[in-house]
């Protein structure tokens, strides 16, 4: 996860992935995912 504030905007990104399937599986699947939020901050924010 991370959070970062640029020019009044909070900006907050997280991403998963699984690990990668092993030799020995005949079938896997995987599942990956991200999200990314940006939010205008006020003038008033310290």
């Amino acid at each position: 996860m991370k959070v970062n504030i640029d020019d009044d905007v909070l900006i907050i990104r997280a991403e998963t992935r699984e690990p990668a399937a092993t030799q020995d599986e005949l079938m896997s699947s995987r599942r990956a995912w991200s999200f990314t939020r940006a939010v205008q901050l006020p003038n008033t924010v310290d």
